[in-house]
């Protein structure tokens, strides 16, 4: 039986490979469960190891309200590294908004998003893609 959030995590994978062929990539997606990526992207000859991350988890506190994404696996809370992905490409389903961020930009556990402030100077705001 599929969970919300493994359909969301199958969604938000669909939308992935249909955004990155609009960008101009080619789209590979391995045969096993246990690589640290999802896709391995190309053009132009260089290639990049993404790992497609889901949310609709918005966290709202007076201080701040983000929505929050992990940047490590669920299974063993293990963080990626530079040595296995190069992008983490975050879909935040309530908004229809993509962020793809270098793995090296990434330097906490929780990643902070704010699609919903068109204005926001958050970290990770200028990984929006438009």
């Amino acid at each position: 039986m599929l969970t919300t959030l493994s359909l969301l995590g199958d969604i938000a994978e669909l939308k992935f490979m249909v955004l990155s062929r609009g960008l101009g990539y080619i789209v590979c997606k391995p045969m096993s469960h246990h690589s640290r990526y999802d896709f391995i992207i190309e053009k132009e000859g260089c290639m990049s190891r993404v790992q497609v991350k889901s949310t609709n988890h918005l966290v709202d506190n007076r201080s701040d309200n983000a929505y929050i994404c992990h940047s490590y696996t669920q299974k063993r809370r293990r963080r990626y590294l530079e040595s296995e992905i190069d992008y983490i490409a975050i879909y935040v389903s309530d908004y229809d908004a993509w962020y793809i961020i270098p793995i090296s930009e990434i330097a906490s556990y929780n990643i902070k998003l704010y699609p919903h402030r068109p204005q926001s100077k958050g970290k990770y705001e200028k990984f929006r893609v438009q």
